[in-house]
């Protein structure tokens, strides 16, 4: 995916000359839709959705209002989620609308921050990641931390919930309960290394009612406590 993405400074606006350069943009309109020329194609990119041009192709752009971009090393390539320079754009989810909000607010706030950086990984991990999951994978990705039962999995892959499961194993290796606690633990070690939240707070925010619980599962998956997960990895 993506590691290499970063956010630069500022925005463009009206026209740009045409230009190609070794790093590879996304385009993102704050209000209105802009039109994009790329490698002799034209396109236009409307409001709710991102653009996506590779490295060395030319373009130039012509946007009445704004216009948000990334930077990212095409080492770290995306043509294996579709995205051509004949295809180059991807509709947004809507439930991404929020993250782009705060993404605007961070920059015209703070310009290049931390914040901003992490929010447009965020961002683009999850449209891409949209593109390649099962529709059940990707809702666990996002609601793991929720109640999920296995009817409701199966009922999104349109498949009864016993050869859900079994299909669920073949394409993952684990039960799909075994799949959940892995993402809420993962999801927990960065919480306990990049945050300085109570422990308590940890487990609500992945799904458990009780630190105890989550404790117990957490030192049963790595071999330490979370207080002694986030002391050892932070002495080192």
């Amino acid at each position: 995916m993506m590691s290499e993405l970063q956010i630069l400074s500022g925005y463009l606006t009206g026209e740009q000359s045409g230009h190609k350069h070794k790093h590879a943009h996304i385009y993102l309109p704050t209000s209105e839709s802009i039109h994009l020329e790329i490698s002799g194609s034209s396109f236009r990119l409307p409001q709710n959705a991102i653009a996506v041009i590779h490295s060395n192709v030319f373009h130039h752009t012509s946007c009445p209002d704004r216009l948000l971009w990334f930077s990212f090393d095409e080492s770290a390539s995306i043509h294996g989620y579709g995205i051509t320079d004949e295809v180059p754009i991807v509709q947004i989810p809507n439930y991404l609308n929020k993250c782009i909000e705060l993404i605007q607010y961070e920059i015209n706030h703070y310009g290049c921050s931390e914040s901003s950086k992490h929010l447009g990984h965020y961002l683009i991990d999850k449209i891409f990641v949209k593109k390649t999951e099962k529709p059940s994978i990707a809702y666990l990705e996002e609601h793991f931390a929720e109640p999920i039962s296995i009817d409701l999995l199966a009922s999104i892959e349109n498949y009864n919930p016993n050869y859900y499961i079994s299909w669920f194993y073949k394409l993952k290796g684990k039960s799909p309960y075994e799949y959940i606690i892995d993402l809420r633990i993962d999801k927990a070690k960065r919480m306990l290394l990049e945050t300085e939240y109570d422990i308590s707070l940890i487990a609500n925010y992945i799904g458990y009612s009780s630190s105890p619980a989550f404790s117990r599962i957490f030192k049963k998956k790595t071999g330490y406590s979370p207080t002694e997960y986030r002391k050892n990895s932070l002495s080192r």
